[in-house]
Order: C-alpha cells, then sequence, then structure tokens
C-alpha cells in the first residue's frame, strides 16, 4: 500500500494540478513557503511547499467538500495525518487536500498530502491518510489548508 501512495500521490498532484480553480495559489505555494515554515529536510535551507494560512481560516476550494482532521500525531518521521471527506458537490470527485501540522507557538511545521484512495460519490464519504517528511517534536494541531478536487 506504501508503495501505491508513492506513486499515487504525486501522479494526482501532476494530475490535479490543471484541474483546480486554484491554480495560481498553487503556484505560490510552490515558489513560497508560509511565515516560518519549517525545512524541507533537516540542514536544507529550501523551505517546505506550504500554503500561506492562518489556524482557523477556512481552506481553499472548501466549497468542494466538508472535511475533518480524525488524526494528527507528530513521530520522529513525519506528522501523520487522517480526515474524514464528505464530497458536497453533485459528482462523484478524486481529492488531494494539503495539510498544515502548526506547533504550540501557532508556527507552520509540516505539511502533508492526503488523498483517498477511491474517488467519492456526490454526498458520500470517505477517509485518507498523509505524512508529512518533516520530523517535528511535541503536540502539533493540523488543518486542512487546501482542497483540490476533480470530477470523476
Amino acid at each position: 500500500m506504501k508503495r501505491m501512495s508513492v506513486i499515487a500521490v504525486p501522479l494526482a498532484l501532476a494530475l490535479l494540478a490543471g484541474c483546480s480553480g486554484a491554480d495560481d495559489a498553487a503556484k505560490e505555494a510552490e515558489t513560497s513557503s508560509a511565515p516560518g515554515a519549517a525545512p524541507a529536510s533537516p540542514g536544507s535551507t529550501t523551505p517546505a511547499p506550504a500554503a500561506q494560512h492562518t489556524p482557523g481560516q477556512k481552506p481553499g476550494n472548501a466549497e468542494q467538500a466538508d472535511v475533518k482532521v480524525t488524526t494528527c500525531e507528530a513521530t520522529p518521521s513525519g506528522v501523520e495525518v487522517a480526515v474524514d471527506i464528505t464530497n458536497t458537490t453533485k459528482e462523484k470527485r478524486s481529492y488531494i487536500l494539503t495539510v498544515l501540522a502548526f506547533d504550540e507557538n501557532k508556527k507552520v511545521v509540516a505539511s502533508a498530502a492526503v488523498m483517498p484512495a477511491e474517488a467519492i460519490e456526490p454526498g458520500k464519504s470517505g477517509s485518507g491518510e498523509g505524512k508529512s517528511n518533516e520530523a517535528v517534536k511535541g503536540k502539533v494541531t493540523c488543518e486542512v489548508s487546501d482542497i483540490q478536487s476533480m470530477a470523476g
């Protein structure tokens, strides 16, 4: 399953890059990071990709789904995230979410892509899991910062 995720997530990102109305925000997130974002890897000076986001802010493209974070846990190998997603549109959709992890000072310390295994029917729910590749210590809270989806 993990091997499939390693292939499926980048493929889904590539497919969804041109399929939603948030292209400008996605491009900005690729070239900049939230203030205080963690480096991509220890010792790296390149910030981890993360959309600018304030805790409690409504996620981008929120009209496409209702999302609830069900797991947000810092581990030595990254932040583990699980979500429940309800399709609020009138067509079957595939989703990929950006989830940001915040430390106790509301500073972004990690980000994770989360994608359900299958497309979700209108009005139905599904779940997805993801994990950041940034090691984080201490208590974290997670929020969805962006919702991308594609019909079908």
